[in-house]
C-alpha cells in the first residue's frame, strides 16, 4: 500500500484497486464501498493513469510488476 501511495493513489483508489484485482465489476465495487458506479469508474480511470496502463486487462500484470501485492 505504501508504494500505491507513492504512485499518488488515494486510500479510496487503493480500495478500488483491490476490488479490481479481485476481478470485481465496477458495480460490485461500488456496492461494497457505498459509492456510485460513476465515482468508482472515475477512480478506476485515475488508477489506470497512475499505473500507466490502458485498462483493466493490464491491471494485474502491472500491479505485480510494481509489487503492489
Amino acid at each position: 500500500a505504501s508504494l500505491a501511495r507513492e504512485l499518488g493513489l488515494s486510500p479510496r483508489q487503493i480500495d478500488v484497486l483491490n476490488g479490481l484485482l479481485k476481478d470485481l465489476t465496477i458495480n460490485e465495487i461500488a456496492q461494497q464501498m457505498g459509492f456510485s458506479h460513476s465515482t468508482v469508474r472515475q477512480e478506476s480511470i485515475a488508477i489506470y493513469k497512475a499505473l500507466q496502463i490502458d485498462g483493466r486487462t493490464a491491471i494485474a500484470d502491472r500491479a505485480r510488476q510494481l509489487q503492489l501485492f
